[in-house]
């Protein structure tokens, strides 16, 4: 009872402060459970942290001064008379009596919901998570003791995410972005090596039959099964590539429309004496196992190109 009175009174406020942050910001519908408490709004821009945090400061502020926090009851004239600016969904509103929950200073309400009487017995409030759909953002939560815990462990996570980057706390956001630019500049990079790479792999003839065989080494998988599909559109063309992943190695086989093989068949085939699987079309097929299949793979692929008349 008593923590479903200050979720419902935080939640007016953290509204009310978020109002003053994204202007235009409309509330939707709130949910309020034992496990959960959501606020769902409805803006076209996005919800930054940089707006979260200011309107945490503000939402703690009125929080900590201790307000008053009170229920006027009247008809929907009589409220509005008193509260022009009074936020309410009164399409929802089906009673003739209407229940105003005024946040002394701050904000008015049409609410019937429990609610605190006065805002320092919130406690805390404190957002932990924003999620979107199109225009509509759900904002998560807590208050109280709840809040006080959820802030430590956040502030946990972000200290050693700060002890790893080597940095101070103001540039730590700085210094993760910078990263993540690195980071993708490598792996780019990493993409052009791969490509460059596999246009070096020549193919042996075997019975009339260009076969491509090859192992590369952190190659994109999409980059393997593009190069792939190029090369088959050749006449009578096998590709075989096996990629290692860490642990295990990922495997594509394929052929041009003219080679008579099930490449999907002969592919799970193999894989699954190597603790692997794998599957697809009769001419595209992919999978992965134990590196050491590469071997058994090509010998197999050998064995039935050697039979293909």
């Amino acid at each position: 009872m008593e923590e479903n009175a200050r979720a419902h009174t935080g939640e007016h406020i953290l509204f009310q402060a978020l109002s003053r942050i994204y202007v235009g910001i409309k509330a939707q519908k709130v949910l309020i459970t034992e496990n959960r408490r959501s606020l769902f709004c409805e803006y076209g821009g996005e919800l930054d942290w940089d707006g979260l945090y200011e309107a945490e400061k503000i939402a703690n502020t009125i929080i900590r001064e201790d307000r008053p926090v009170r229920k006027l009851f009247g008809t929907r004239e009589e409220i509005e008379k008193m509260f022009p600016l009074i936020r309410a969904k009164w399409e929802r509103i089906e009673d003739e009596k209407v229940c105003a929950v005024e946040v002394e200073g701050f904000d008015v309400a049409a609410c019937s919901g429990e609610h605190v009487e006065r805002t320092g017995e919130i406690g805390f409030i404190f957002i932990t998570r924003v999620m979107r759909k199109g225009t509509i953002h759900e904002v998560e939560f807590e208050v109280g003791e709840d809040a006080l815990q959820a802030s430590l462990q956040y502030a946990f996570h972000g200290r050693r995410l700060q002890a790893l980057a080597g940095t101070s706390m103001e540039k730590t956001y700085e210094t993760f972005l910078n990263l993540r630019e690195k980071n993708a500049t490598l792996e780019k990079r990493l993409q052009k090596m791969g490509e460059d790479v596999m246009k070096t792999v020549t193919p042996f003839i075997l019975n009339g039959m260009q076969v491509y065989a090859a192992t590369f080494s952190g190659v994109d998988r999409k980059i393997l099964a593009d190069r792939a599909g190029v090369l088959i559109r050749q006449e009578r063309c096998v590709v075989l590539f096996a990629n290692e992943e860490e642990e295990r190695s990922f495997f594509i086989l394929a052929r041009s429309k003219d080679v008579g093989i099930d490449v999907s068949l002969l592919l799970a085939e193999v894989l699954s004496r190597h603790d692997g699987r794998g599957g697809g079309r009769h001419e595209f097929a992919q999978g992965s196992a134990r590196g050491e299949a590469y071997g058994a793979l090509l010998e197999k692929v050998k064995e039935a190109l050697g039979r293909f008349k």
